[in-house]
């Protein structure tokens, strides 16, 4: 399966590929990120919805004056703290399983392309819990970090760079700012593939996948908005009912704005239908099989491009793409 010559496949083909691959690696991979997604969306969407649904019937009766504010504490605050921490808690537990889910299905889709063969899902279960997937949990904390400290600089650099334009200079560093964080996420598309494949750490698997991806940028990022735009036109059938449930919704409270049990009483449809557990249900299965997809059509432009480096007489980058670099 890997394209083995100095021209870069073609989008169509890389596309293709990465579907073969994904229905090929469907019982084993695409089994775990189904098993994973799907529930975890449905838990944290209920937690979310009792937590907003709350919040908002808070306002509404506070509002309407059915309530005193010690009758509020002692018969909704405690539910909302606990809807808040199972949300905290799921959080945290998805930002383990995820990362788990990501290492099984590299390594289901490598051994495929690589060596052409199908690993067992109990054989990519037990090999997704080696170095690799500390390293990319690991990583995971080490790029939050990055990104936080980048955007504190340049909220502080906005700031005072708008309080010098009258703002012009906060918008251009916001732009900048984004513009940064996309070429960011681009370059380091394959430090994972770099992770499980070659058994780098955290910080210089990031660092190759900069060096893998130069040159190639553009069709990379081409292939990532062309993904993000169809599993945003599969999100339409939940998206549109809602929106128009909440354009409805303020095309009433534009009568009367000030009037906080209104606005809560007209909203909670639109919230609730947003949290249904059919409308969960179904972001889950679209969020799961849209991050199978993905990952595998990565894996087959990582080996792609792999296979570019070595035609083109680059075997000192596959043994280590960092040294070679000077980097």
């Amino acid at each position: 399966m890997p394209n083995y010559n100095a021209t870069p496949a073609p989008l169509g083909s890389v596309l293709s590929r990465g579907w073969e691959l994904s229905r090929r690696t469907l019982p084993t991979s695409g089994l775990l990120f189904l098993v994973i997604i799907v529930p975890m969306t449905v838990l944290t969407g209920l937690a979310a919805k009792s937590l907003f649904l709350g919040i908002m019937e808070i306002v509404r009766t506070q509002g309407g004056g059915t309530m005193d504010e010690e009758a509020m504490i002692n018969h909704m605050m405690v539910p909302l703290l606990g809807s808040y921490m199972a949300i905290i808690m799921l959080s945290l537990l998805y930002q383990f399983l995820l990362p788990y889910t990501s290492t099984a299905s590299i390594i289901a889709g490598w051994s495929a392309v690589n060596d052409d063969r199908d690993l067992s899902l109990g054989d990519i279960l037990r090999r997704a819990l080696r170095r690799p997937f500390w390293y990319i949990l690991a990583q995971g904390i080490l790029v939050g970090v990055i990104i936080g400290v980048a955007n504190f600089i340049s909220s502080m650099l906005g700031l005072l760079l708008g309080l010098a334009t009258a703002g012009i200079g906060a918008f251009v560093v916001q732009i900048a700012f984004i513009i940064a964080l996309i070429y960011y996420v681009v370059a380091t598309t394959f430090s994972k593939h770099e992770i499980v494949v070659n058994d780098r750490g955290p910080m210089k698997s990031l660092l190759a996948s900069i060096e893998l991806v130069k040159g190639n940028w553009g069709r990379i990022f081409g292939i990532m908005a062309l993904a993000t735009i169809a599993t945003s036109i599969c999100y339409l059938p939940v998206i549109i009912p809602i929106l128009l449930d909440v354009i409805r919704a303020f095309g009433v409270i534009s009568s009367n704005p000030d009037d906080t049990a209104l606005i809560a009483g007209e909203l909670l449809p639109a919230f609730s239908l947003a949290f249904s557990p059919l409308v969960l249900l179904y972001a889950g299965l679209v969020t799961a099989a849209a991050m199978h997809l993905f990952t595998n059509i990565l894996t087959v432009l990582y080996a792609d491009l792999r296979g570019n480096r070595q035609v083109a007489g680059e075997d000192e980058w596959e043994d280590d793409p960092i040294d070679a670099a000077g980097l």
